[in-house]
């Protein structure tokens, strides 16, 4: 396993991939997950997160399931 990450603004995104995964991919995925936190939040920070985890949460359900 290792850690993929992206630092946007104040805010740190992390994923564990395995070994074999492409860590160009898992950025893309990342970025993309920032823009729709972006789009529904308007320039998203930690307390949108905090308070609003559920929404997230979907958001990224939506994203990698969909």
């Amino acid at each position: 396993m290792k850690l993929v990450y992206k630092r946007y603004a104040s805010l740190y995104f992390v994923c564990g991939v395995d070994v074999t995964d492409n860590e160009l991919l898992t950025l893309e995925i990342i970025h993309h997950f920032v823009e729709v936190l972006d789009r529904y939040f308007g320039n998203v920070c930690e307390l949108d997160l905090i308070f609003n985890f559920h929404k997230a949460y979907y958001m990224l359900d939506e994203i990698l399931l969909a």
